[in-house]
């Protein structure tokens, strides 16, 4: 998918990164949560996916995420608003997961708001988060056929819009 965008767009992959991410949104039917400490090609490549399903996705930039730099108020208030107008939230699970700051934040203000936050693991058993037990609680998405299924059942867009199973 991202080699495509870049053969399409003529784009590198960090360019391709900076023109997915960040911006001032009215609504999105997806915030993607990610850690930056992990690679961006996967965040990336799911917005992408969700965004050829008809999903309006939210990739936050990189900004003030790096380590050892404190965000900016600026930062938190992009952040906070593009959270605010997110109908749900697909969590990248990656190796660096537990050490986000970010994370957790972003993942309590959507499950206060709509409930509807879903996970995507990325890697293999041994590199797969620890001590992240919370994370069960919410379903999980799957690439399937060019598509992405939560919990083996529903399409992306059908479980973003439906107010009655809100944590499956």
């Amino acid at each position: 998918m991202v080699e495509k965008a870049k053969e399409q767009s003529g784009l590198d992959e960090d360019r391709l990164f900076e023109k997915h991410s960040g911006g001032i949104i009215t609504y999105a039917d997806v915030f993607i949560s990610y850690s930056y400490r992990d690679d961006k090609i996967i965040p990336l490549a799911l917005s992408l996916l969700l965004e050829k399903e008809g999903c309006k996705v939210y990739l936050p930039k990189l900004f003030s995420r790096k380590k050892g730099k404190t965000p900016t108020k600026l930062d938190i208030e992009l952040t906070h608003s593009a959270l605010s107008v997110s109908s749900s939230l697909v969590l990248v699970n990656g190796p660096e997961t537990t050490r986000s700051q970010w994370i957790p934040w972003e993942i309590g203000f959507v499950a206060g708001k709509t409930g509807k936050v879903c996970v995507f693991d990325v890697g293999d058993d041994e590199k797969k988060p620890r001590n992240s037990e919370f994370l069960n609680l919410y379903p999980k998405i799957h690439p399937l056929e060019s598509k992405i299924i939560v919990d083996n059942s529903k399409s992306i867009m059908d479980w973003v819009y439906d107010k009655d199973n809100l944590y499956k």
